[in-house]
């Protein structure tokens, strides 16, 4: 159960936060659709749960209402996979967030072109303990040397070492 939630809020944290450079319009409609994981980090036990997927994972994102975004995602669970799905609720500082046990997340798109991918830094703190998750989405199974180097260096920026780093094979996806 452990490995389908740490899943659940790595992938759901990272898709709530629609900002992004200014290659962006603006416009959080440009962020709708599936998203593929094509790899993850982090500095907490979110890596050893992620290192054990062998299937990409997709989260999609839509709209249904101003200030609302939903994400519904399929997750890996120990007896198969499961469909889950969640609301976040748009802030003053126009980012979005889902408040829960899990812990204050502060959200943050490093690099996206709105359209094709995107690099998010998230940082969960908890009873005075803080961990980082950073991911990579694109709208395809694959993206560029060049954009899964500029991943790895953030990571390396983040203090995230290369056995913290994964990347996802793109012949199987759940969802």
């Amino acid at each position: 159960m452990m490995k389908g939630w740490g899943l659940f809020w790595l992938g759901l944290a990272l898709l709530c936060s629609v900002h992004a450079e200014p290659e962006c319009t603006g416009d959080d409609s440009q962020m709708e659709g599936t998203w593929h994981v094509i790899g993850a980090g982090s500095n907490g036990f979110h890596i050893s749960i992620v290192k054990d997927v062998t299937k990409m994972v997709t989260a999609s994102m839509s709209f249904p209402e101003e200030g609302k975004l939903k994400v519904t995602s399929n997750f890996p669970l120990q007896n198969g996979c499961k469909i889950i799905e969640m609301e976040f609720e748009k802030m003053d500082d126009g980012m979005y967030y889902h408040f829960s046990e899990v812990g204050k997340k502060t959200i943050e798109i490093v690099r996206t072109d709105c359209e094709d991918y995107a690099i998010v830094i998230v940082k969960i703190e908890k009873d005075g303990k803080a961990s980082t998750i950073l991911i990579l989405f694109s709208k395809n199974r694959e993206v560029s040397p060049e954009i899964k180097q500029h991943f790895t260096a953030v990571g390396e920026r983040q203090g995230l070492m290369s056995d913290q780093i994964v990347f996802f094979s793109p012949e199987g996806v759940l969802g």
